[in-house]
């Protein structure tokens, strides 16, 4: 599994020191979050937006509803 994010800007004068110190800190949360939710879905925490899953083929209850 990989996860890929590209954004791509022009600014006519570069990033200073503290801009890109903050720039640095949102994209190292961002990274670090994706990591903490992929290790705990992979290490059976389950779920996700609609509830954890159940086994394929349990059809003995409605599944959840979602109010959009």
């Amino acid at each position: 599994m990989s996860v890929g994010l590209y954004y791509t800007a022009h600014r006519d004068t570069p990033l200073s020191d503290d801009e890109r110190a903050v720039l640095t800190r949102i994209v190292d949360e961002g990274e670090r979050a994706l990591l903490e939710e992929a290790r705990r879905r992979l290490a059976g925490g389950g779920g996700g937006p609609r509830g954890p899953r159940r086994p394929r083929g349990d059809l003995r209850t409605p599944g959840p509803v979602l109010d959009r």
